[in-house]
């Protein structure tokens, strides 16, 4: 991209933050960040971009031409994830269960995501996969299968438990399992301890609640 463009992308990227804070309560940044172009990514594990939140630095993997709102929409996404450093904090983002932390920057950016009628994008997604029977487990490894269309789908799904989890148990509850991971793998937070019930159990909680909304339609 032209810094031309790039520099016309500083106030959609001030507005992406604004949007990423109001779903922590008005929690900013806490320094600043910056933001590196570099070539797309190809074959079939590419990624459009990658926040290295300690480092306080996104890299985003476009070409020149790729239209700007859809780098803005990326954007919104790696910055949710600076945020959610800023907000939990470095011990505990480090350590955030993958199901937590992509699926937290999903519904988090899920503004810059939208259906034409103004619904976020992954819960339309969802429903589908569940009305043909492709839903994935939440525990889908994406070092075993790193595919960009398996983890897209995985992350539209985790968008979606987490935003079941917000609504039935708070979002005290979601802040605490959060900062209460053992490491990325998908399943490692405590569950247990904070819900009371264990993942495969809220899975299965989270699939009824995602049937009932589809029969309610």
């Amino acid at each position: 991209m032209d810094a031309e463009t790039i520099k016309a992308m500083a106030i959609p990227a001030e507005q992406a933050i604004a949007s990423g804070s109001a779903r922590f309560g008005g929690k900013w940044l806490t320094g600043r960040v910056a933001i590196r172009f570099e070539p797309a990514q190809q074959g079939i594990c590419a990624i459009r971009g990658l926040t290295l939140s300690n480092q306080r630095m996104i890299r985003l993997f476009y070409e020149p031409e790729t239209n700007p709102q859809r780098v803005v929409n990326i954007l919104s996404h790696e910055l949710f994830h600076q945020l959610q450093h800023d907000y939990y904090g470095e011990w505990a983002h480090l350590r955030s269960d993958t199901i937590l932390l992509e699926g937290m920057a999903v519904w988090g950016s899920s503004d810059y995501f939208l259906d034409a009628d103004g619904t976020p994008s992954y819960q339309r997604v969802v429903q589908e996969a569940l009305r043909e029977n492709r839903l994935l487990p939440l525990t889908t490894n994406l070092e075993a299968d790193c595919r960009t269309t398996t983890r897209d789908a995985i992350y539209e799904q985790w968008a979606s438990f987490v935003e079941y989890l917000l609504e039935t148990y708070g979002r005290e509850k979601l802040d605490a399992v959060y900062a209460d991971s053992a490491g990325r793998p998908p399943g490692s937070a405590n569950y247990q301890g904070v819900f009371g019930k264990s993942l495969a159990q809220l899975e299965a909680d989270w699939r009824n609640w995602l049937t009932t909304r589809l029969t309610a339609e």
